[in-house]
C-alpha cells in the first residue's frame, strides 16, 4: 500500500534527519504562523513567558510514559512545530488528564498559562490548560482574512485567478479586500458578501506567491 503523507514524511527524516518534500504541519501553517502567540521554541526559555496565556501548535514526536515511585503516572511528551522541539513534562493528574492526545503524529493545539511550579515557586512551568486537535479547531480559530492588494497590480487576470482560488476554498471565515494605493497613501476595506472562505495552505500560498498581494488573520 501507498504510504500516507506523514508515512512518507516520517521515513525522509529518519534517512536524512530533515524533512524534504514537505512539513507534516504544513497544512496547519497559518494557524502556527498567524494564531499562535508561542513557538515550541520559546518554552527553552520559561522565565521570559512568566504569567503569559500561552498558545501554541504543534505534533507529538515521541512519548516517554512510566509510573513513580509513589506509584502515579507520568509522561514526558515532545512537541515539535517550524521553530524545533521541545519535550513537556506531565505528572499525576495532569498526564491523567491529557495523555489521550499525546500519541506520536497527533497534531495539537494546546492552551495554557506560565506559572510558577506548585511546590517550588521560585521556578516556572507551562501549565496545559486545554488541548484540542489541529483538525478540529482551524475552521473556527480564523474568523476573518483580509486580502490586501495594491491598486497598480489590481488587474482581470488578478482578479481571475483570485477568484477560482477562493471558489475552490470554501468555508466560514469572513472575507475582506483592502485595496491599497501606496503612492496616494490611501485604501478602501470591502466585505464579501456572498463569500466566505477556509483559511488553508493552497490560499495562503497563493497569496505569497503574488506580488503586490498579502493577507491579515482576524
Amino acid at each position: 500500500e501507498p504510504w500516507s503523507s506523514l508515512e512518507r514524511l516520517n521515513k525522509e527524516r529518519d534517512l536524512v534527519g530533515i524533512y524534504i518534500s514537505a512539513h507534516p504541519l504544513d497544512d496547519y501553517a497559518v494557524i502556527l504562523q498567524d494564531v499562535c502567540n508561542t513557538q515550541v521554541m520559546d518554552l527553552k526559555d520559561i522565565e521570559r513567558l512568566d504569567n503569559s496565556d500561552i498558545t501554541l501548535g504543534g505534533m507529538v514526536t515521541a512519548v516517554r510514559k512510566g509510573v513513580g515511585k509513589n506509584g502515579r503516572p507520568y509522561g514526558f511528551v515532545t512537541i515539535e512545530d517550524y521553530s524545533g522541539a521541545f519535550e513537556i513534562s506531565l505528572f499525576g493528574q495532569d498526564w491523567a488528564t491529557w495523555s489521550s492526545y499525546m500519541d506520536e503524529g497527533n497534531t495539537l493545539y494546546i492552551t495554557g498559562k506560565c506559572q510558577p511550579r506548585q511546590w517550588k515557586e521560585n521556578q516556572k512551568e507551562f501549565k496545559i490548560g486545554k488541548i484540542e486537535f489541529l483538525a478540529d479547531v482551524q475552521d473556527s480559530l480564523i474568523e476573518s482574512i483580509t486580502i490586501s492588494i495594491e491598486l497598480s497590480r489590481l488587474n482581470n487576470d488578478l482578479i481571475l485567478s483570485l477568484t477560482d482560488e477562493i471558489n475552490a476554498s470554501p468555508g466560514t471565515a469572513d472575507l475582506y479586500f483592502q485595496i491599497v494605493d501606496p503612492l496616494g497613501q490611501m485604501n478602501v476595506t470591502l466585505l464579501s458578501k456572498t463569500k466566505k472562505v477556509s483559511v488553508k495552505k493552497d490560499l495562503i500560498s497563493f497569496i505569497q506567491s503574488k506580488q503586490g498581494l498579502s493577507y491579515k488573520i482576524n
